[in-house]
């Protein structure tokens, strides 16, 4: 299927059959260099994965209705193939972690009892970005590494949570840093033992689901307080880029 606004030209092409990779990339190329942006839609899995390849596995039927299998973000697998539609023409189906896309960021914390005054208190053991499809997690120990980002994180974090300060401190080899949660009784130091407070952890913010890789979420003990949105710049993309379970596809991404 071929479309042309003026002279821009977009095709859909539906390839129900199998095909290998190698005609699949040999079609594209004849796409791109003809001026006509393509999108895919394949029946069946294992085509390439690439900026270059703008593309999705249907699923579903005529009857029932074909369904976009994509990541959307919204708790879905999928999407009916006319919504997918919508969200390429409006620029929100993207490659990877799109500039200027939104997000939401979760700050999550969990009781520690001072070593000082023995009054339990609550710590930020770590943030969860939930984007587009995707939810990475950061913990203190992560934030250390790029402090611009920690920077971000703390001047949104208000008063009145019961959440002491976060600073960075150097290590008693004086060549290493580590981040720090305080006291919010005392205001003493508490080192780095966040990983003390996982037993107890809760969400101060939006309840999550589906974090990846993560093993040391309690979800029992997880309540709403607090979250606030941004858009992503580069400071938080490189962020997440430099993540081990970061992995560029293709999704659905609100951009405002």
């Amino acid at each position: 299927m071929l479309a042309r606004k003026g002279k821009h030209r977009v095709a859909v092409e539906i390839q129900w059959s199998p095909q290998t990779n190698e005609e699949v990339s040999r079609r594209q190329e004849r796409y791109v260099e003809s001026g006509v942006r393509c999108l895919w839609l394949f029946r069946y899995g294992g085509f390439p994965v690439s900026r270059g390849l703008p593309a999705v596995r249907v699923g579903g039927n005529l009857d029932e209705g074909l369904v976009a299998l994509v990541p959307t973000g919204s708790g879905k697998p999928n999407l009916p193939v006319e919504e997918l539609f919508d969200k390429v023409f409006n620029r929100h189906f993207r490659f990877g972690l799109p500039l200027g896309c939104e997000a939401i960021v979760w700050v999550q914390a969990g009781l520690l009892r001072c070593f000082s005054c023995r009054v339990k208190t609550r710590v930020v053991t770590a943030i969860v970005v939930d984007v587009g499809p995707f939810k990475y997690r950061f913990t203190i120990g992560n934030l250390v590494a790029d402090l611009d980002l920690f920077e971000k994180v703390r001047e949104r974090i208000p008063d009145g949570l019961g959440i002491g300060s976060i600073k960075r401190r150097c290590g008693k080899t004086q060549t290493s840093y580590y981040l720090s949660n305080g006291c919010a009784n005392c205001g003493a130091r508490l080192g780095d033992y966040d990983h003390d407070a996982w037993e107890d952890e809760e969400t101060v913010c939006e309840s999550p689901t589906g974090l990846r890789g993560d093993r040391w979420l309690h979800w029992s003990n997880l309540k709403t307080v607090y979250s606030f949105p941004i858009r992503i710049d580069e400071i938080w993309q490189s962020a997440i880029r430099q993540r081990e379970d970061y992995v560029e596809k293709w999704g659905i991404y609100s951009m405002g």
